[in-house]
């Protein structure tokens, strides 16, 4: 009879996964979230969670003012946990595919009056043409 540990790939290092969502546009909660799962330096913001997987679940954007900050430091992690042989999954939530249909009515005034209005961010959140729709 085969062991069913023969069939599972042997890995030296386990690692840890954390999943975290609803980050809302709250850069400082969203840091601290990520500092508590041991993903992220709470000083610094940098990724110090070596192989560990985090999952975010989704819904960066919205309801915060500072939706583009937190959205820039999870694909500014992403890398820093690629190079650090570690992952940082982001998927895609309601708020964000609302975002990318042109619906802004959750996006914090400060924040769309900062990116030229209603019309520039719809224009960025296109899926196929807007910069940051296309990299969502």
């Amino acid at each position: 009879m085969l062991a069913l540990s023969a069939l599972l790939p042997a890995y030296s290092h386990p690692s840890s996964v954390c999943a975290v969502g609803d980050l809302h546009g709250d850069l400082q909660h969203a840091l601290a979230a990520l500092a508590l799962c041991g993903a992220v330096d709470p000083e610094t913001g940098s990724w110090v969670g070596g192989a560990m997987t985090v999952v975010q679940t989704g819904d960066v954007l919205d309801r915060g003012n500072n939706s583009l900050g937190v959205l820039r430091a999870l694909w500014r992690l992403q890398a820093e946990a690629e190079a650090a042989g570690g992952e940082l999954v982001l998927l895609l939530g309601n708020h964000e595919l609302m975002n990318m249909q042109g619906k802004v009515h959750y996006v914090h005034k400060a924040e769309l009056a900062a990116e030229g209005g209603a019309g520039a961010w719809k224009r960025r959140m296109q899926p196929t043409v807007g910069d940051l729709g296309a990299a969502l």
